[in-house]
């Protein structure tokens, strides 16, 4: 059984007011209506246990790429949206904990770091910098780097 708090559904508001749930698809005109009635919303939404909430299809489009290949994007019903980002609130500090820590320097990408009233869920910086800085220590460390793409694998070599 899941149900949502408050707090969860607070932040989601405010997450999807500053980022709305999409950079492709138009801002849906529904999220209007749930902040409009806001109070019902939260008071079905934290009674109810969202488990067995039906899942709409997303709506589903290809978006061409420069290069020239494409990707899929897709955007969820703004109810789907709002219990989606609410539960990913809920579970992201357990999931924060459970990561390698970041002195490891093991996982280069976005760290977990709530900020309730920004409605954010990572701390600043992608972690890309720290993945350029871990490679080129690998590349000095080892004399192989492999990079591996989706289907194909590629083996560069440095020298020491």
């Amino acid at each position: 059984m899941a149900k949502l708090s408050r707090e969860s559904l607070e932040f989601a508001k405010t997450h999807i007011i500053k980022f709305y749930d999409s950079d492709f698809f138009p801002k849906p005109f529904e999220f209007e209506a749930l902040w409009a009635n806001w109070d019902e919303v939260i008071t079905y939404l934290t009674c109810n246990d969202v488990t067995g909430y039906p899942v709409d299809q997303p709506r589903t489009f290809t978006s061409i790429k420069p290069n020239g290949t494409f990707r899929v994007v897709h955007q969820l019903d703004p109810i789907n949206t709002l219990i989606y980002t609410a539960l990913a609130y809920l579970v992201s500090s357990g999931i924060e904990k459970a990561r390698m820590p970041i002195e490891n320097h093991v996982a280069c990408s976005y760290r977990i770091q709530i900020d309730i009233k920004k409605g954010t869920f990572f701390a600043n910086g992608s972690g890309y910098n720290g993945f350029i800085e871990k490679c080129h220590k690998l590349s000095t460390d080892h004399p192989y780097v492999l990079i591996s793409e989706k289907g194909s694998g590629l083996l560069l070599t440095h020298g020491r």
